[in-house]
């Protein structure tokens, strides 16, 4: 208790006395406070989203369990929503990959620079 008051006190100082401190150091006290606060936002949007084990349109598909025969504590069922949503994002990210690799950037380039060129020498003969 007596090192939560010392925190507090130290909390208290260090904010009281913000003003004095030069604008970069505002500037970047308050870039960390909205960071974790856009941070914590864009978590409990993700649990809430995502947590129930799959992508928007399969938790609207999840059949409602009976709650009386798995009664699970918030901290488990905190886990449970951070676990899934994980594995969903995850999930996400190999099918945009393997989207990727599907495609040829290489000969999608090529094509494209090759036209680039030939219109560049095209307007140059023209302009002479």
């Amino acid at each position: 208790m007596k090192a939560q008051r010392a925190t507090d006190s130290h909390v208290r100082k260090y904010l009281a006395g913000m003003h004095t401190r030069p604008e970069h150091h505002k500037k970047r006290f308050a870039l960390a406070v909205s960071g974790s606060a856009t941070l914590l936002i864009f978590t409990l949007w993700t649990l809430a989203r995502f947590g129930a084990g799959g992508t928007p349109d399969t938790v609207a598909q999840t059949p409602v369990s009976d709650t009386s025969s798995s009664a699970l504590s918030p901290v488990a069922s905190l886990k449970a929503s951070a676990v899934d949503a994980w594995s969903t994002i995850t999930g996400q990210i190999d099918k945009a990959k393997q989207g990727l690799q599907s495609v040829d950037l290489q000969n999608s380039y090529t094509e494209v620079r090759n036209d680039a060129l030939n219109n560049q020498q095209n307007s140059t003969t023209y302009g002479q």
